[in-house]
């Protein structure tokens, strides 16, 4: 290869090398933008997850609870009809 030929290819990779840094540029802003504008809903999401782990903590406690209040219905019922007295 002589001297010139090396030069002009040196140049192409040069102007190859500024337009990907621009790209780059451009890429990161664009990133950078769709961060931003993504950013509530993935703190509405976040809070949508609490909410719904919430939820499921109400479900589990309820059944117990369900369960306890009729036996304790249970019971009254029970103890109403053994000693006469009406509720």
């Amino acid at each position: 290869m002589m001297p010139g030929e090396m030069q002009a290819q040196l140049d192409r990779h040069e102007v190859r090398i500024k337009r990907l840094e621009m790209l780059r540029e451009t890429d990161r802003r664009a990133m950078d933008e769709i961060r931003d504008h993504t950013g509530e809903i993935v703190t509405l999401l976040r809070d949508a997850r609490g909410a719904w782990r919430v939820l499921e903590l109400v479900g589990k406690t309820a059944r117990p609870l369900l369960w306890l209040g009729g036996l304790i219905t249970m019971a009254g019922v029970l103890w109403a009809q053994l000693t006469g007295k009406r509720l």
